[in-house]
């Protein structure tokens, strides 16, 4: 199997995955409370809001308390994923949205003018272009409505779950940097076990962050 480093820039990958860049600033409804006159839509099974990409899977929200998060999407086209978020110093001040999608058909709209671009062919490896290993079976899209840096104890973590199997036998993240380069982390591969796929998200040893109005895509895929 070939070994492809991760990016020297790249620290927490979902902090990394900077894909659509931040909110500017933008606030997003709380759980439970009115809509904003910005959201078309967004409810516990879907997320639309204008002027970004529309992932048409589920869609889950809640503050992320100091003491961590675990947010469970419910199933989508035979997927389930629970993302954990661990013990941080942001006070419960944030509050993180989650979307999925698989890539086929249900990720729409636009962000500054640009359709989204699926994972592949070419990802980018410290500047050098290179063919992306494995293929998707799953994205997911987070936005955070933190207006500082948050900390984070430990690495985020992913479980899922698939009713169909996976796209391979060795399974792993790949952040969309910059909204223009994908860039794989073979170093967090890890086997399916079964129907269950569990997954690191980050190099444990790297500093742990979220940044500011952080808003991202990140692709998960097999090989």
């Amino acid at each position: 199997m070939k070994t492809l480093e991760m990016t020297r820039r790249a620290t927490f990958v979902l902090a990394a995955a900077l894909a659509v860049g931040g909110c500017g600033g933008r606030p997003l409804p709380s759980p439970g409370g009115t809509l904003g006159a910005d959201v078309a839509s967004l409810t516990g099974d879907s997320c639309d809001i204008p002027d970004e990409w529309y992932f048409h899977g589920a869609c889950t929200w809640h503050a992320l308390p100091a003491s961590g998060w675990t947010y469970e999407l419910a199933k989508y086209r035979g997927y389930t994923i629970a993302v954990s978020i661990s013990s941080n110093n942001g006070s419960g001040s944030a509050e993180l949205y989650f979307s999925d999608a698989t890539g086929k058909n249900d990720i729409s709209g636009t962000y500054k003018g640009k359709a989204f671009s699926p994972y592949g062919p070419t990802c980018y490896y410290d500047g050098k272009k290179e063919t992306c290993p494995g293929k998707v079976f799953l994205y997911i899209h987070l936005t955070s409505t933190n207006t500082k840096t948050i900390n984070l104890k430990a690495a985020p973590t992913a479980k899922m779950t698939s009713e169909s199997g996976y796209t391979g036998t060795e399974c792993f993240p790949a952040p969309f940097m910059d909204n223009t380069e994908w860039e794989p982390n073979l170093a967090l591969e890890s086997k399916p076990q079964g129907e269950t796929l569990s997954l690191t998200l980050s190099p444990p040893s790297q500093k742990q962050m979220l940044p500011p109005n952080a808003n991202f895509v990140l692709a998960f895929a097999c090989e």
